[in-house]
């Protein structure tokens, strides 16, 4: 069968590999109190992990020229996507309680770079 993503130099292997890593992460996690919210969020952030091994396994193996542990670099790429994802949906959660601080937080960032305070 004719992987279907090869045609963009990406392989499903690697999207079923940041999958299985994510589940095992979400399982071993210690989660003993399943919610909807909570299992729509350990299902984003196995997604969001599955995603970031698929396009970002052929980056690192390009850079660091590890061909022959291609799957072994394919599953730590999909650990640091999920800690990605989870700092992403971190900022979007407090952005959504109180849009003003990270706004202010951005500003000031802003103006500690161009020296205009």
């Amino acid at each position: 069968m004719e992987d279907v993503f090869l045609k963009y130099g990406l392989k499903s292997a690697h999207f079923l590999i940041g999958l299985i890593g994510g589940g095992l992460v979400v399982v071993i996690g210690g989660n003993t109190l399943w919610t909807i919210r909570s299992i729509l969020y350990a299902l984003a952030v196995m997604i969001g992990g599955a995603v970031v091994t698929m396009f970002g396994t052929p980056l690192v193996i390009h850079v660091i020229h590890w061909e022959s542990l291609e799957y072994s670099v394919a599953f730590f790429v999909g650990i640091l996507g999920m800690g990605i994802t989870k700092g992403v949906l971190k900022i979007v959660s407090d952005f959504s309680k109180n849009p003003y601080k990270i706004v202010n937080y951005i500003i000031s960032i802003y103006k500690k770079i161009t020296n205009k305070e």
